[in-house]
């Protein structure tokens, strides 16, 4: 399963190449996971959005903590539909088409602070890029004050979300009001900056609400049009509904955006040619290669690689029967790299998008069916002026000839590794200490060495308190971490090391085991309560830094690599 966060690209495509075009892959606390990688069954899953595929109440338990319940990612039915009605009118045609230039003057703005003649990383610059447009263009903030303080709180917010909403069951902690006064304790940071970042959206939907629908109309913000759209009854979106849909398009389109440019960057700074050749096209007013390279660079680097459905009948796809209750998703990486599909589909080749565009089952970066990403087309527009600006007004190289693996976990199919920029990794997963400290946990977990893993992991199990891990609290933690251990491999059983990652400069490990079939739902633990989830339990340990993990580990900073 770690290899899942390491490498979801070559992970998928390994377990395609063994298991054929379905296969299952468990994630803990979730329902078992049919991923599909095949684009004519992709299609055949698609086609039941409207009857037994059910892809919000398969997002909802994770996403909604951050988006809320009226979320266009969360929502079925006619609710559903009604959001999607009013969400995607101002998202299309014209509308979407005048915010060029201010894409275009935001993206100018940027690349007046680059450094000339130096190595920098590009994907945190078009994270920069891309939360300016949510700020100006989506929220149509103007309060320069407003601009600041979401500027810096909700990158914050999304990267908190990262951690707390990876973990099963988290829905249950983020209800413990007492968890917000833990110091350091991630659960708490996040319901903070969540609140923070509420009530400046509600202050700026009520401002402009005071301003009246006269001068809304002359605004071209998405905000100011959601407030004056009205639904086939008359109704206008809620102040709830507002707010969950503002953070649903700041977390579908923030960070997703940003990676595709820092990967379409990348790939074209690997091939100068194409460089050059992009320049040429446009200065005589020709976009199709400039659509072409991005079509190419989704299609070779996706930035989200599942998009579930939860299922409430049994469905045959391929000759494989997936049950009910199941979740079951296209396994988008590897529809986009199958011979069957492209010829040579490891090959970064624009020129394949120029002829024809392929089959829309073959081609998913933004999903596909009816729960199609409705924000694709602002998107695309994104990508398009901003990559454009970009070539037209700089000239890039990357500092090392090599070709770039495939893509690391971290962002949704995580950031490249600095493109156009130094080599060192956006994406913690992928650093060498990091790789080296995942593998010696995972020794340590497979040889039943406890005491190596407290020692790297431990002093203190975040979700259960925190404090001096000297103190009191701190042994308590400790003696709960090496019972947890130990109950875990008690009659059989075994620990799995599920994933290993920086957050916030500390340390975090997941780790997962099968509880006894007679445990109940919640059940007592060395003094914890915790929550079996079909069958699993899982828990978080968290070193105080990452740097003491990796002495702890034997592998700081004078350690051989």
């Amino acid at each position: 399963m770690a290899r899942m966060y390491v490498d979801p690209v070559g992970y998928l495509e390994r377990c395609r190449r063994e298991l054929g075009p379905v296969f299952r892959i468990d994630y803990p606390g979730s329902p078992p996971f049919a991923f599909i990688a095949e684009a004519e069954l992709v299609r055949e899953l698609y086609s039941r959005d409207r009857d037994i595929g059910r892809a919000g109440e398969a997002r909802e338990p994770f996403l909604s903590p951050l988006v809320g319940a009226n979320s266009l990612l969360c929502l079925e039915g006619e609710r559903w539909q009604r959001h999607r009605a009013l969400i995607a009118a101002p998202l299309h045609g014209e509308r979407v088409i005048g915010w060029r230039d201010q894409i275009v003057a935001i993206a100018e703005a940027e690349i007046e602070t680059w450094p000339l003649g130096e190595p920098f990383a590009v994907h945190p610059r078009m994270q920069r890029v891309t939360l300016e447009i949510m700020l100006r263009i989506v929220f149509g903030i103007e309060d320069l004050e407003r601009l600041r303080r979401l500027r810096v709180l909700l990158p914050g917010l999304l990267e908190a979300a990262s951690l707390v909403l990876l973990v099963p069951g988290i829905r249950r902690l983020l209800g413990r009001s007492r968890l917000r006064s833990v110091p350091g304790n991630p659960v708490g940071r996040f319901l903070a900056m969540r609140g923070e970042a509420d009530g400046l959206l509600y202050e700026e939907i009520a401002r402009r609400r005071a301003e009246g629908d006269s001068a809304l109309a002359e605004r071209s913000d998405l905000l100011s049009m959601l407030l004056l759209a009205r639904d086939e009854d008359g109704e206008p979106l809620t102040d709830l509904e507002l707010r969950d849909e503002l953070m649903t398009l700041l977390a579908a389109g923030h960070d997703t955006s940003a990676t595709a440019l820092a990967w379409a960057l990348e790939r074209l700074v690997r091939h100068p040619v194409m460089v050059d050749r992009l320049r040429d096209t446009l200065a005589v007013g020709d976009d199709s290669y400039l659509a072409a390279v991005v079509k190419e660079t989704l299609r070779v680097r996706p930035v989200v690689f599942d998009t579930p459905r939860l299922l409430t009948a049994p469905l045959e796809l391929g000759g494989v029967r997936i049950p009910e209750g199941w979740l079951a998703s296209s396994a988008i990486p590897s529809v986009h790299l199958t011979a069957a599909t492209w010829e040579h589909p490891d090959r970064f080749d624009p020129d394949r998008f120029l002829a024809a565009d392929p089959p829309i089952s073959s081609w998913l970066p933004f999903g596909g069916g009816r729960r199609r990403c409705v924000g694709s087309r602002l998107a695309l527009l994104e990508l398009h002026a901003v990559l454009a600006t970009i070539v037209e007004r700089c000239e890039l190289r990357h500092p090392t000839p090599r070709t770039s693996a495939s893509a690391p976990a971290g962002s949704p199919c995580g950031p490249p590794r600095g493109p156009g920029s130094s080599s060192r990794c956006e994406g913690r997963h992928v650093e060498r200490s990091d790789t080296a400290l995942l593998l010696r946990l995972w020794d340590a977990f497979a040889a039943g060495d406890d005491e190596t893993v407290l020692g790297m992991l431990a002093p203190d199990i975040r979700w259960h308190g925190a404090g001096d891990p000297s103190g009191e609290e701190g042994c308590r933690n400790r003696e709960h971490a090496r019972g947890f251990l130990e109950r875990f491999r008690a009659d059989g059983q075994s620990a799995t090391l599920i994933d290993v990652r920086e957050a916030g400069h500390r340390l975090v490990a997941i780790v997962q085991t099968h509880a006894p079939p007679e445990w109940p739902q919640e059940t007592e633990l060395h003094g914890e309560l915790v929550t079996v989830r079909n069958g699993l339990i899982t828990e978080i340990l968290v070193h105080p830094t990452v740097e003491e993990a990796l002495v702890a580990a034997g592998l700081g900073p004078d350690a051989e690599r």
